[in-house]
């Protein structure tokens, strides 16, 4: 039987992949069709989920369960610094500011 604090970063970790799918489903609305590029290249960035990466970690026995939910915290926190570089910097500068730079009457 799983131990509460696997199951605790098994919820946690099913939140991020959540939050994470549903901002790029907003992007994709948004900025299509460009998004799926980025989408790819944030793939290889961050090649797996935060469900995944519990998943993986528990299989282990090197390391103990209690630093499940704050690896997946600071791995968070990682993959939210990747994601506004590559999502809100990225597309904003190429998709949005370009157009405006590209006519100063704009």
């Amino acid at each position: 039987m799983p131990s509460t604090e696997y199951g605790n970063a098994l919820e946690l970790a099913r939140q991020v992949d959540a939050f994470f799918e549903a901002d790029t489903a907003g992007y994709m609305r948004m900025f299509t069709p460009r998004v799926p590029e980025f989408r790819v290249a944030a793939e290889h960035m961050y090649p797996y989920g935060a469900t995944e990466f519990v998943e993986r970690y528990g299989d282990g026995v090197t390391y103990p369960v209690e630093r499940l939910v704050p690896l997946v915290e600071r791995a968070t926190d990682i993959r939210l610094q990747l994601w506004y570089i590559m999502y809100d910097l990225g597309l904003s500068n190429r998709d949005y500011d370009d157009v405006i730079n590209a006519d100063p009457s704009l």
